[in-house]
């Protein structure tokens, strides 16, 4: 490959955008609330880092 240029678009079948499956954590979420034991799971499975 001499340029970006020089690249040729990929086709892709099926409909664009691409959603995926629906859930992308691995733990529930979980309200602040007495049930909270500051475990920390929930830190580990966010997905955004909150």
């Amino acid at each position: 490959i001499s340029s970006v240029g020089s690249i040729s678009d990929v086709n892709v079948p099926g409909s664009f955008p691409y959603r995926g499956d629906p859930k992308i954590w691995s733990v529930d979420f979980i309200s602040i609330s007495n049930k909270c034991t500051q475990c920390g799971i929930c830190a580990e499975g966010c997905p955004v880092g909150a």
